[in-house]
């Protein structure tokens, strides 16, 4: 063989190995491609996951305190007194507050601070007397929200 023919030769076999080289590359890139897009796919749905999740957490927090905000009050007795403490169990401030029933002698309460109470003006020694009260409050100190309303009774004196 001539030199020419070994030339030709060595080309050919240099083109072959390199589209059989092109081929492995460009199967190789499909593959890191696929793999690539996998991933980003897997990411979205964590982000997406996690997106869910903290919206769930907000909209529980939200519903705790509104159960909260719902029923906020305790009395308890004051020992040795016919008056009771009104006691706010969550952490806001509640204005325009009004105890009303028949064993309330002074139903305007006014402010009462969050984890905070005041005392009531009550009659717990008369007998005979319903100890079933109605408190109203607001949450806006300029009271132009919906009142709260919450049914109880006083402790037994």
């Amino acid at each position: 063989m001539r030199l020419a023919e070994w030339a030709a030769v060595v080309s050919a076999v240099v083109a072959v190995i390199s589209m059989f080289g092109s081929g492995i590359g460009w199967w190789r890139s499909r593959k890191a491609a696929r793999t690539s897009a996998h991933y980003a796919q897997r990411s979205v749905d964590a982000s997406e996951k996690s997106a869910q999740a903290q919206e769930t957490q907000a909209r529980l927090a939200t519903e705790q305190v509104a159960e909260a905000e719902s029923k906020p009050w305790k009395v308890e007795p004051i020992p040795g007194s016919d008056n009771c403490r009104l006691i706010n169990t969550t952490a806001k401030p509640k204005y325009g507050v009004r105890v009303e029933g028949p064993a309330v002698r002074r139903p305007t309460v006014g402010i009462v601070d969050g984890n905070s109470f005041a005392e009531l003006d009550t009659m717990l020694s008369f007998g005979g007397t319903s100890k079933s009260v109605t408190i109203t409050w607001h949450l806006a100190q300029d009271l132009t929200d919906n009142q709260g309303v919450q049914h109880t009774h006083l402790p037994i004196g």
